[in-house]
C-alpha cells in the first residue's frame, strides 16, 4: 500500500531549493562568525538538533540555530492509527521549509519517527501491531525508505517510546529488517533510547532493546534527561546513561551521542521561557515559577555535559529542541556548545 506524497515534484524541488539558497545564506551571515564558522558539514563531533513543525518557534528556530547543528532531525513522522503502515498526513509546507533551508545550509536531514504519543503509559500500540504483522512491516519500511529517497533524506531516527520488554525480539526484528532496506540505499538509522535502564516517570525499560537491535542502528541518541519529575536531567542523568550504555551494555563510545534538554521541570516551560524575563538564569540550573523549584540546564551545565561527551570520546550531543533555544546570542545554548566544543578560548556569557 504506497503512499502517496503531496509535497513538490522531483521536478520543481531543485528550482525552490535554489531560491531559498540566497535566504538561507543571508540568515546565517548574520549569525557570530565565532560559531558558524566552525561547524562543518564533515564535523566528527556530532550536533544534532530535533525540531518540531508544530513548535511556534519553528521558522524561528530554523533562522537562528541552523548554523550550530551538524545534523537535524524532523521529529515527528508516524504511522496512521489503522496500523497497516502507511504513513500519517503531515504539515507540507513545514516539511518543504525544513527540507530547503537544511539543504542549502549543507545539513545532514533525518526524519524521526515516533515522540511521546501518551499510549498506554509509554508503550505505542501502532508500533506494536505493525511491527508484530509482516505485511505492515514491510509496508511501513517501504514507506520509510521511499520517502528518504524521494525527499533525498540522510537517515531515519527512530523514536518509538518505547518498546516492551515481552516485545522485545519483534522490535528487533522490525530494527533489522529497516536498517537492511535503508542501507540497500546508503541511509543511515539511528534511534533515540531511554536514558538509562530504568526511570521514574514512565514505564520505559532499556532490556526492551535487545543487543541486535542496538547492532543495527548507525548510532543511538541517549535521552538523559526525564528521569524525575523534577531534578530530571542533572550532571549524574548524563554519566549515568554512558555508563549504563556503554560500560553495562557495552556499546561503542563513537556509536553515543549524549542527549542535552532545552526545558525545565516541572513547568516545562522552554531554556527561553526561563530566562526571559533574568537573562542571569541562563547560569543557573534552578529558578521558582509559581511557588515551585523549576529544574533546568543553564549554559554552565551544558558546556560542563558537552566537555562530558568529548572526554568520554561520544559521536556528539543532541538537545529537544531547538525552538526552546534562546535566540539570544549570549544566552543561546546551540552556541554555547559550539563554543565549549570547538572554540574553547573564547569566554562565554556566565564567565563575564
Amino acid at each position: 500500500m504506497p503512499i502517496v506524497f503531496k509535497g513538490l515534484s522531483q521536478l520543481l524541488y531543485p528550482l525552490v531549493l535554489a531560491s531559498v539558497f540566497v535566504m538561507v545564506v543571508g540568515c546565517q551571515s548574520q549569525l557570530p562568525s565565532q560559531a558558524a564558522a566552525v561547524i562543518k558539514p564533515d564535523q566528527d563531533f556530532k550536533v544534532i538538533g530535533y525540531i518540531r513543525p508544530n513548535s511556534e518557534n519553528f521558522i524561528e528556530a530554523l533562522n537562528d540555530q541552523l548554523a550550530y547543528v551538524t545534523h537535524i532531525n524532523y521529529s515527528f513522522m508516524n504511522p496512521t492509527d489503522d496500523a497497516t503502515g502507511a504513513i500519517k498526513e503531515y504539515n507540507q509546507e513545514r516539511f518543504n521549509e525544513f527540507l530547503t533551508r537544511g539543504k542549502a545550509a549543507n545539513k545532514s536531514l533525518f526524519l524521526s519517527f515516533g515522540g511521546w504519543r501518551n499510549n498506554e503509559d509509554s508503550f505505542d500500540s501502532v508500533y506494536e501491531r505493525i511491527a508484530a504483522n509482516p505485511v505492515a512491516r514491510q509496508n511501513f519500511i517501504d514507506n520509510i525508505v521511499q520517502m528518504t529517497l524521494d525527499y533525498n533524506i540522510d537517515g531515519i531516527d527512530m523514536d518509538w517510546e518505547y518498546p516492551r520488554i515481552e516485545k522485545a525480539d519483534q522490535y528487533a526484528d522490525f530494527i533489522d529488517a529497516l536498517a537492511m532496506a535503508l542501507r540497500a540505499h546508503d541511509k543511515l538509522l539511528t534511534a533515540a533510547v531511554i536514558g538509562v535502564e530504568s526511570k521514574a516517570t514512565d514505564s520505559g525499560h532499556a532490556d526492551a532493546y535487545l543487543d541486535r537491535a542496538i547492532d543495527a542502528f548507525d548510532w543511538i541518541n541517549l535521552m538523559a534527561y526525564d528521569e524525575r519529575s523534577d531534578n530530571h536531567s542533572p550532571y549524574s542523568a548524563a554519566t549515568n546513561s554512558i555508563d549504563y550504555w556503554g560500560r553495562q551494555r557495552g556499546v561503542p563510545a563513537h556509536k553515543m551521542v549524549l542527549g542535552l534538554p532545552m526545558y525545565a521541570r516541572p513547568s516545562w516551560r522552554s531554556f527561553a521561557e526561563v530566562i526571559s524575563d533574568n537573562k542571569g538564569l541562563a547560569c543557573l540550573d534552578t529558578t521558582t515559577h509559581q511557588g515551585k523549584t523549576d529544574y533546568y540546564n543553564g549554559l554552565p551545565m551544558i558546556a560542563k555535559k558537552t566537555r562530558l561527551a568529548q572526554t568520554e570520546q561520544l559521536s556528539g550531543v543532541m538537545v529537544w529542541e531547538l525552538p526552546h533555544d534562546s535566540s539570544d546570542a549570549d544566552t543561546s545554548i546551540m552556541q554555547h556548545i559550539v563554543n565549549t566544543a570547538f572554540n574553547h578560548k573564547r569566554k562565554g556569557f556566565c564567565d563575564r
